[in-house]
Formats: structure tokens, C-alpha cells, sequence
């Protein structure tokens, strides 16, 4: 199968992605966020700019666990494969299976390899 394995300029997009998550959460989600996404060392919650609610600290993408929120209605998400598994608490930067599609041309954020 194919992984595909985040580059440091995909990671680098990691802030920018929570904040508009955020900013989307706190206009549009009525029960709260969808995803809660909290700091593997200290169980805090990371606030956009990907800061540690615990201990203030900047949280690296590969150590923040993404977990159901308020705000995920089960029954209410796709049924696909990685919707099903982005509907339980999972490591940010691990993958969640192989897919069957090959990488395009030019995959500017991440990069695919083989096994």
C-alpha cells in the first residue's frame, strides 16, 4: 500500500488549520467542536496558535491526540473508512490506513512511499 508522510511545510500549515477550526467552531457548532485536540504529555487542551491550555507550552502536530468533541453527533458523519476512523480518539500524525488511490504528480504538503 501507499502512506503518505506530512513534509515539514504540510506540518507548518498545522496552526493556521486549527485556527480556522476554531474560528468555525466557535461560529457555527451549536454543541461545541467537533474535535478536541489535547497535548499527549499533559492531557491539555491545545488552543490555536497550537498552544498547550496546561502548560503554555508550543505542541508539535505529532503530539496532539484528536478526540470526539461536544460537538460530533454520532450517526451524522459519512460512513466511510477514515471518517469512521476520525470518529475516535487517534493520534494527529498517524495514519489511519492505507487508501487505495496513488498520489498525484505534485503533492506539495506530502510525500508517498511505498511499502
Amino acid at each position: 500500500g501507499t502512506t503518505y508522510v506530512l513534509t515539514e511545510k504540510g506540518r507548518s500549515l498545522w496552526p493556521a488549520v486549527l485556527t480556522l477550526m476554531s474560528w468555525g467552531s466557535e461560529h457555527y457548532d451549536d454543541h461545541g467542536p467537533n474535535r478536541l485536540f489535547v497535548h499527549v504529555v499533559d492531557e491539555g487542551r491545545i488552543e490555536a496558535p497550537s498552544r498547550c491550555r496546561t502548560c503554555g507550552t508550543h505542541v508539535d502536530a505529532g503530539d496532539i491526540e484528536v478526540r470526539p468533541g461536544p460537538g460530533l453527533v454520532p450517526g451524522q458523519q459519512p460512513g466511510d473508512r477514515v471518517s469512521s476512523a476520525l470518529a475516535g480518539p487517534h493520534r494527529l500524525l498517524e495514519p489511519i490506513g492505507a487508501t487505495e488511490q496513488e498520489p498525484g504528480p505534485s503533492t506539495p504538503a506530502a510525500t508517498a512511499t511505498s511499502e
